[in-house]
């Protein structure tokens, strides 16, 4: 037998594409034409029968009681080919089974009649519309607009031929759902006359109202009940692109009829406030587009998290692409938009090229010129957008009506009471990493304040940021996770001075002592030490080991503004490797009766019926520290 080697398989890399190269030089003789596989020719079976099992019995000879084709080169002459089957619905013998279209003049029409529609094709060479013709009970009075105004008089005359077999046909149907609409109801077998694909349809999801254009319609199967079932299109956007996401309705079968309106979601068009509600969509559909990109925000209301209303009262950062990185459960597959051709920027472009190096008074970065939604899809866009919560430190999905302009307290900075120069020094290196950080990527800042309990470590970080309008995102030891679950995985802790970094957000952790203070000493050595001579054990150690690492790592690799508050002083009991990360360590001393005088004025000053009454000189003779003033 002649042996025939594997064919080779070229990539080329002009075209791109594969290409067969034949071995025909590797070949020893050629193959007889008795091998198997080798006969030119081609068999033909015929089905003849199926068992009382199942299967298929064939013959190799034609069947005498084969019919003839139906479709040949005479038929194909005519305009249509209409086939019929009997008809059980006692109003007429027999019903439309098919049309096929072979006109090229009613193709064409048919073209800008179905524009659009769902699952057909008139374009094609042979064009078969099936029963029950839904997509013409939808298009009727296109395929009428389309009869009255051709002016060819052949077209139109095969345009009227068509008209008049599918009208005779559609009779009942048409006039039943002329009915429905004309008094505003609707049975669940006949749900869909009024649902058309591509309709704009009106919905409340989480109470609020929505738009979203309808694609397809399906009866679903329960065990109870059979439902309705509306897949939806509604345009989102992940940080990258704008794009189409699906929505699914479904609308639970009821007996009798029901008004339109009282449905769970219909046609917007029989809303009978419809324009009113249109504009508002679309302004909200504006605040949506302009929420692209990095915002810092304030939020009032509930949000979701995780499909569970959450009440949120926090500002917050919006910022989708982020919400796509950092949420793992995230899942989001977008169509693109028709509008937007495929080479845009925005279907290409990264997160982070969408937006320019500057940013405006309240960090919020600029978000380039892109194509710009169209008021119809303004009017689809949906009703939240993705954000992160600083004061719940969750990923949320936040309302648009809910989100409102920072009021910021502009005096914050003007109370914080202490010395001049260490004021300023706090705020030029704010100032300065934060315009750093408009340009290329800078190395990371970290700040130590130390003192006693009540010196004004916290209030000083907080007052700052309201002095330079910059977003702040405050932890405490009980927020922050040092370790991974897995090795493998980015630890918490890092994981949130990434995030601030990318924000371009100051990072307060507050009371960071609290996260040192597992003594690794044991019981014996802890008895030597007396509390009374030595409040704090000497250089104490994070505990264990692992954790003290991602701390130590985590502190000299990333971008961000960090302050560390310290309530002990950190020369007497921080880890010397710990202390050698922050540039900056600043104490901050125990305040002075002058200082103590200048905090009573500032908190008297929100009662003026008291400080007439009060001598703020006197109470600043008590050894207080200024949260114990505030306090009082």
């Amino acid at each position: 037998m002649a042996k025939l080697s594997s064919p080779k398989v070229d990539y080329t890399e002009d075209a791109n594409e594969l290409v067969y190269v034949s071995d025909v030089e590797d070949m020893e003789e050629p193959i007889p034409a008795s091998e198997p596989g080798m006969r030119l020719e081609i068999k033909n079976l015929y089905h003849v029968e199926t068992d009382v099992l199942g299967h298929i019995i064939t013959t190799d000879k034609l069947p005498k009681d084969m019919p003839e084709p139906e479709e040949t080169l005479e038929t194909a002459r005519y305009a249509l080919l209409i086939r019929y089957h009997r008809s059980y619905d006692g109003r007429k013998g027999v019903s439309i089974a098919s049309i096929v279209v072979q006109s090229p003049l009613l193709k064409k029409v048919l073209c800008w009649v179905l524009k659009d529609y769902p699952c057909i094709a008139p374009e094609l060479n042979r064009l078969e519309l099936i029963s029950p013709f839904r997509p013409f009970v939808h298009r009727w009075q296109r395929l009428t607009d389309a009869l009255n105004n051709e002016r060819d008089p052949l077209a139109k005359s095969h345009i009227q031929l068509f008209y008049d077999a599918l009208k005779k046909e559609l009779q009942v149907t048409l006039e039943t759902r002329a009915d429905f609409l004309a008094h505003g109801t609707i049975t669940f077998n006949s749900l869909w006359m009024i649902f058309e694909p591509g309709d704009i349809m009106y919905t409340v999801l989480n109470k609020r109202p929505v738009a979203a254009r309808l694609a397809t319609t399906s009866i679903v199967q329960g065990p109870q009940e059979d439902s309705y079932r509306l897949e939806c299109d509604m345009v989102h956007g992940d940080g990258h692109m704008f794009g189409w996401s699906s929505a699914r309705i479904d609308l639970p079968q009821f007996n009798g009829m029901t008004k339109i309106t009282d449905l769970a979601s219909f046609p917007l068009k029989y809303h009978p406030k419809a324009d009113e509600l249109r504009n508002q969509l679309i302004k909200r559909g504006r605040a949506y587009e302009n929420l692209m990109g990095f915002h810092h925000k304030m939020y009032k209301g509930i949000a979701l998290y995780h499909d569970r209303s959450f009440p949120v009262d926090s500002r917050i950062i919006v910022d989708p692409d982020a919400y796509r990185c950092y949420d793992t459960d995230y899942d989001l597959h977008l169509k693109p938009l028709k509008t937007i051709s495929a080479d845009s920027s925005m279907n290409l472009a990264a997160a982070d090229d969408l937006y320019d190096e500057d940013e405006s008074s309240n960090g919020e970065a600029k978000k380039r010129a892109l194509p710009a939604l169209s008021e119809d899809q303004l009017l689809l866009c949906t009703s939240s957008v993705k954000g992160y919560s600083l004061r719940n430190k969750r990923w949320l999905d936040l309302f648009i009506d809910c989100i409102e302009d920072i009021e910021w307290n502009d005096a914050a900075w003007d109370n914080v009471v202490l010395e001049h120069d260490l004021k300023d020094l706090i705020i030029s290196m704010t100032r300065g990493h934060r315009q750093r950080h408009r340009g290329l990527q800078p190395k990371g800042l970290n700040i130590l304040l130390s003192g006693c309990t009540g010196v004004g470590k916290t209030f000083a970080v907080e007052s700052v940021a309201e002095a330079l309008h910059a977003p702040l995102f405050h932890v405490t030891p009980a927020d922050v996770d040092l370790g991974a679950k897995d090795p493998d995985l980015q630890s918490p802790f890092t994981e949130t001075l990434e995030m601030c970094g990318k924000w371009n957000v100051i990072l307060l952790f507050d009371q960071a002592q609290g996260a040192l203070d597992s003594d690794p000493l044991d019981d014996d050595q802890r008895r030597e030490y007396s509390r009374e001579l030595f409040p704090f054990a000497p250089k104490r150690t994070l505990y264990p080991d692992h954790s003290f690492s991602v701390l130590l790592d985590a502190l000299g690799s990333h971008s961000a503004l960090f302050f560390a508050t310290w309530n002990l002083d950190a020369g007497d009991c921080m880890d010397d490797r710990l202390q050698s990360r922050f540039h900056v360590c600043l104490q901050l001393p125990w305040p002075t009766r002058a200082s103590r005088a200048q905090i009573w004025q500032k908190c008297l000053g929100s009662h003026k019926d008291m400080s007439f009454f009060i001598d703020s000189n006197a109470l600043a003779g008590w050894d207080l520290n200024g949260l114990e003033i505030a306090n009082a």
